[in-house]
This record gives C-alpha cells, sequence and structure tokens, in this order.
C-alpha cells in the first residue's frame, strides 16, 4: 500500500479562522479525503487532513492560489512505523 501523505494547514494568527473551517468542511466531503480535523490555540487555528499519494500534490496545488497571506501549507510523508527512514516534507509560506 502506497505511503499515505497529509496536508497542515496553519492559518496566520491575525486572520480569523472562518476560511478554514470551510475548508475542513469542503475536506470531509471530498470522497479523497481520508480525514480531516480542524483545531487552533490562541497562536491560531490548523487544518489536517490525509489523502492518497496520487492526489495530494494536486489538492495542494490548488490550495496555494486560495490561502491568505502568512498562511503555511505542508505536505508531510507519513511513517508507517517508528523504525526506518524519516518521513519527508514540504513547507510552502504564502
Amino acid at each position: 500500500m502506497p505511503q499515505m501523505r497529509a496536508l497542515l494547514i496553519e492559518s496566520p494568527p491575525d486572520v480569523p479562522a472562518g476560511w478554514l473551517q470551510e475548508l475542513a468542511d469542503e475536506f470531509i466531503e471530498d470522497p479523497q479525503c481520508r480525514l480531516a480535523l480542524f483545531g487552533g490555540d490562541e497562536a491560531g487555528a490548523l487544518l489536517f487532513s490525509l489523502w492518497d499519494p496520487e492526489v495530494v500534490a494536486e489538492v495542494a496545488e490548488g490550495l496555494r492560489a486560495t490561502l491568505p497571506a502568512g498562511a503555511v501549507l505542508r505536505s508531510i510523508s507519513l511513517a508507517d512505523s517508528g523504525l526506518g527512514e524519516s518521513p519527508t516534507g514540504e513547507t510552502v509560506r504564502q
């Protein structure tokens, strides 16, 4: 089974997180999204989503144009165990 990929989106602390909650709702309805978790604290809000590796690049590319200034989008390779190589990731700051 191919390794799952995660997208982590962090909202800038000075931007209301409503846009990120709406995005979480869209992800939950997307049949290609395996998991979407939305949360936050005084430092800001974030959205963690899990995708098959075949679609994660396309989803990330579509998101880059819509992120507000200061948002962070990370594409993360998830490890299937605690042993072996470290997962790799890519960070894109808007």
